[in-house]
């Protein structure tokens, strides 16, 4: 959801991570399935797959698009990833998702993806945390993982919340010697975080077959 609200109050504290960009997701059978690019205009009167009333996917979209007088007709609404992924690939409504989380569906031809011109729909990915609690070894751990990919993470924030570069791991003897955390992205995904000794790593991964996590 949106925290800016809460951002300052002081009992939460933010940082952007990056930016991410929104597609129009399609399934191959869509007449867009093959276009290299739409208008963000051409949206308006085009069956779409949607959050339900109320979320905030589905409030940023609207916010979005009205100011533009872009009106598109709600074909369905959906609140999980899932359904509205599988929706999108038998028919011929669209959705708007990021290319993440259809990366999957896109490389085995089941949707397509197609870039907005002048990339209008940009939402943010944001660190949140409590200001006054400090990260215990655990929630160290994973930020350092994390801020290999994004590399701002070790500028202005450490270990007890405060505004100091450095490393986010406790000394060696403080650390667990091992922790595997997954988290739900969306069915299937799963984000897969491991501490064991001094060697942490991120990945994202998909279940077995049998529905457990490899």
């Amino acid at each position: 959801g949106e925290l800016d609200a809460f951002a300052g109050e002081g009992r939460l504290a933010w940082r952007p991570l990056v930016e991410m960009e929104q597609f129009v997701v399609v399934g191959p059978g869509h007449p867009w399935a093959g276009r290299a690019s739409v208008r963000l205009d051409e949206l308006s009167g085009q069956p779409m797959i949607l959050r339900p009333p109320g979320s905030q996917t589905r409030a940023w979209l609207d916010g979005a698009l009205r100011p533009r007088r872009i009106a598109p007709v709600v074909a369905a609404e959906f609140d999980n990833l899932e359904s509205m992924k599988r929706s999108a690939a038998q028919g011929t409504c669209l959705t708007v998702l990021p290319e993440y989380v259809v990366r999957g569906e896109v490389a085995a031809g089941l949707l397509a993806a197609i870039p907005v011109e002048g990339r209008p729909l940009l939402r943010t990915l944001k660190l949140v945390w409590v200001e006054e609690t400090p990260f215990g070894p655990v929630t160290a751990a994973f930020l350092e993982e994390l801020s290999l990919e994004f590399p701002a993470l070790r500028r202005g924030i450490n270990t007890n919340g405060e505004g100091r570069t450095g490393s986010f791991l406790p000394p060696p003897h403080l650390r667990p010697q091992a922790l595997i955390l997954s988290f739900q992205l969306g069915s299937p995904l799963f984000l897969r975080f491991a501490l064991r000794g001094q060697q942490p790593s991120l990945a994202i991964e998909q279940p077995r077959p049998d529905g457990r996590l490899p």
